[in-house]
């Protein structure tokens, strides 16, 4: 079986800001961030394990 190409991968889980002050850090690098992730979407979330080395594109929908 082939392995999905870069274009139909994709990660979908929810998440919210932990209830941290250092929930979004910003450096003269760019910006760090904190996301809380409820157990019933922890398996999708920890896919992003695989992709530690990889550069990614990230887009953000507030959720209903």
């Amino acid at each position: 079986m082939k392995p999905p190409s870069a274009k139909t991968e994709a990660v979908t889980f929810l998440c919210s800001f932990p209830d941290i002050q250092g929930q979004l850090k910003v450096g003269r690098d760019g910006m760090r961030i904190a996301l809380d992730v409820p157990e019933s979407d922890l398996a999708a979330a920890l896919r992003l394990v695989l992709w530690r080395d990889r550069v990614l594109r990230i887009t953000v929908v507030p959720s209903e």
